[in-house]
């Protein structure tokens, strides 16, 4: 089943990259019972680092209108991997507790060449499409329970940084397939 969903995700992805030429970040949304949850990839390696350094910025608005001073503007964060470490090298999950190492050394090194960062971020990206902590471990996962049956529109963006989703809209009141 890991295969499969591996091998989806690697179809999915590019499909996605296809579609969105210069936006540093897709995403993608699932609609549960009282969640609606966000995963997001980084188009490129030098993107997925920036993410790990600076963690991301989750905003969402309701209904359809501008983020611009918008009164029902709520915003989420995610970590940095610094500040998240700690935290999975105590999982109970033996695959992201073996990971934590190979994300720390690229985070935080300056000496990486362009072929080991490609494989480094394909890597990652194929293991956080099938394991959810290592998603969350690399800042790319989000659960928004403060979601009502709504109709809203999310935007992610790297903390600091230019790089940003486009506006993803969600009806949170339709539940996704495949529950």
């Amino acid at each position: 089943m890991k295969f499969f969903g591996g091998f989806f995700l690697v179809l999915f992805s590019s499909f996605l990259f296809s579609q969105t030429e210069n936006l540093p970040l897709v995403v993608r949304t699932f609609v549960k019972q009282d969640t609606v949850l966000l995963r997001w990839a980084p188009t490129s390696a030098d993107i997925m680092i920036k993410g790990l350094q600076n963690g991301y910025k989750i905003e969402r608005i309701e209904g359809s209108e501008s983020f611009e001073n918008n009164p029902t503007l709520q915003i989420f964060s995610t970590r940095s991997f610094k500040e998240n470490k700690s935290e999975f090298l105590n999982s109970s999950d033996k695959n992201v507790r073996e990971m934590v190492a190979f994300v720390d050394e690229l985070a935080t090194s300056s000496s990486l060449n362009t072929t080991a960062k490609s494989m480094s971020f394909a890597v990652l990206m194929l293991g956080a499409g099938t394991n959810k902590e290592i998603a969350k471990m690399l800042g790319i996962y989000f659960e928004d329970f403060t979601a009502k049956k709504s109709n809203y529109i999310y935007r992610i963006s790297i903390n600091n940084s230019s790089e940003t989703s486009s506006e993803i809209k969600v009806n949170a009141a339709t539940l996704s397939e495949n529950q």
